[in-house]
């Protein structure tokens, strides 16, 4: 397969996006860059196919990862950073709050969504992706570029089963029920997570909350809150274009019929099977 071709990055002008579609990071950008109205040259790669497994793309960023950001030829890696830098170079409007405790606030928010993502992974590993596994020339291109998987993500496989760890399914579940009390705490005095206005904290727990509503863990149905949060930002104009958007039919189909037979073989995630 012919690999994807971009030029010096020192030589890209204006905002440049290397993503993906299915990726809670990469969304999160994305809903960064449309509340902001900023316009970018789209990088697309299907990670399935290994598309980002290029000497071209290790050279932007060694840990072989999405999303990346360059902007005027300056690289920004890991999504929370990259939504920092954005509301701090882009300014209007702001994503965060003008209080310093407020910001304090975010901070930890964005902080504590991002410790999640583990467990994001193991659930959609084991509920969606488990349904279309990597192809073999995925695995040998991350070979040859002597690829590794950070400790905290290689924990949730279950090598010798070709699947993921059931303890970390279980854990996966009573740490999101533990969030939901949280966040439902914070949202029953307000619209949005901190202050009064959508910042950069309701960014990053709406991708992860979105993926578990994906996967249709129903826990999240107890906290009235968190529902009606969560049912605003699915109208949000830019949760629509950086998120919902990027959701193709086939893929979503694909996993919704595999959701369906998890169902009906009651090993879908809200199966006992599941709980502690």
């Amino acid at each position: 397969m012919e690999e994807i071709s971009f030029g010096p990055v020192q030589e890209m002008n204006g905002l440049h996006l290397f993503h993906t579609d299915i990726s809670n990071c990469c969304d999160k950008v994305r809903i960064a860059l449309a509340e902001k109205n900023l316009k970018w040259e789209d990088h697309f790669f299907v990670l399935p196919k290994g598309d980002h497994l290029t000497k071209e793309f290790f050279s932007i960023n060694p840990k072989g990862v999405v999303p990346v950001l360059v902007d005027k030829g300056k690289v920004y890696t890991e999504s929370n950073n990259i939504i920092e830098y954005l509301d701090r170079q882009y300014p209007e409007p702001p994503l965060c709050p003008e209080l310093k405790s407020d910001r304090i606030s975010v901070g930890l928010l964005m902080e504590s969504a991002q410790n999640y993502h583990p467990c994001v992974a193991a659930l959609s590993f084991e509920f969606l992706f488990k349904a279309a596994p990597y192809s073999p020339e995925f695995f040998q291109k991350r070979a040859a570029l002597k690829t590794e998987v950070e400790p905290e993500m290689e924990a949730i496989f279950d090598r010798d089963n070709g699947g993921v760890v059931t303890e970390k399914v279980t854990e996966a579940i009573v740490l999101a029920n533990k969030a939901f009390k949280e966040l439902d705490s914070l949202l029953s005095s307000g619209d949005w997570l901190v202050g009064d206005r959508f910042s950069l904290a309701d960014i990053a727990w709406a991708v992860q909350i979105h993926r578990l509503k994906t996967i249709r863990l129903k826990d999240i149905d107890n906290y009235p809150n968190l529902v009606r949060w969560y049912k605003t930002l699915e109208e949000r104009e830019s949760v629509k274009k950086g998120m919902l958007e990027w959701e193709t039919p086939e893929s979503y189909a694909f996993f919704n019929n595999y959701l369906d037979q998890r169902e009906a073989e009651e090993t879908d995630i809200n199966s006992p099977i599941w709980r502690v």
